[in-house]
Order: C-alpha cells, then sequence, then structure tokens
C-alpha cells in the first residue's frame, strides 16, 4: 500500500507556461495578417467574398490593367469552378517574394506563382500584377 501523499502542483511553474502559451498564441494572431504570403492570403479572401472595394489594398498598380484583369478573371473562374486555393510555400529572390498558390481540387491542382513586393511608398507588401501575370503567361507560351 502506498502511503505518500500526493504531490502538490506549483503554481510557481504552471502561470509562466500559461502566460508564455497566451503570448505565443497572441503573437502569432496578430502576425497572420503581415507578410507577403499572408497578402496572397487576404487578396483571395476578399474576392471570395466579393468585397472588391479591398483589393486595391492588396495590389500594386491598376486593377484595370491587362495583367490585372486577366489575373482577376483567372482567380475568380477558378472559384466559380469550386477549386480550392492553397498557399503552399513562398520563396524570397530577386527583390520580391514569390508566393507558391495551388488552385484545385483533391489531387488535379494548377500551380501558380504570384510576385509580392513591399510597397516603397507605405511598406506594406501587395501584389505585383504585371510581373505575375508575366510569369503566368511564360508558363502557358512554353
Amino acid at each position: 500500500m502506498n502511503t505518500e501523499e500526493p504531490k502538490a502542483i506549483s503554481l510557481a511553474g504552471i502561470l509562466p507556461a500559461g502566460i508564455l502559451a497566451i503570448l505565443t498564441l497572441f503573437v502569432f494572431t496578430t502576425l497572420r495578417n503581415f507578410g507577403p504570403a499572408s497578402t496572397v492570403r487576404r487578396f483571395h479572401l476578399a474576392l471570395e467574398e466579393g468585397k472588391v472595394d479591398e483589393l486595391p489594398q492588396y495590389w500594386s498598380g491598376s486593377l484595370r490593367s491587362e495583367g490585372s484583369v486577366e489575373l482577376l478573371t483567372f482567380v475568380a473562374n477558378q472559384m466559380r469552378m469550386g477549386s480550392d486555393y492553397r498557399i503552399e510555400q513562398r520563396e524570397q529572390r530577386e527583390g520580391a517574394v514569390f508566393v507558391y498558390v495551388t488552385y484545385g481540387r483533391g489531387r488535379m491542382r494548377a500551380p501558380m506563382l504570384w510576385v509580392v513586393e513591399r510597397s516603397t511608398q507605405d511598406g506594406k507588401w501587395r501584389i505585383n500584377a504585371d510581373r505575375t501575370y508575366f510569369l503566368l503567361r511564360s508558363a502557358f507560351a512554353r
């Protein structure tokens, strides 16, 4: 028969761990809406929800340029066909961040690279429609 009393759990150990857990969740939640991948994600959400007036905050240049119209049409068509989008990875090079997104359902996925650059005016990340469109056209020209 065990006659030892159960050890009391120390509040001094649990309290700092709890505070650290809450702080970590707060930081990750706060930073979720910053950065190049987040810009692409929020752009897709705005388009998906029909919030067209929000699109310029994620976009550099005119939404009426040839590249912009083609990109918006491409993504809107993907959504209309029931495709989902997944932000797979990101890579920084040539003064920009390339965000790799796939569209589709299940195993049938179409890849696309989105070029995201930091604005020199306000420091926010924005999709460079011209460079993204150039990459899209180059991929289909092969």
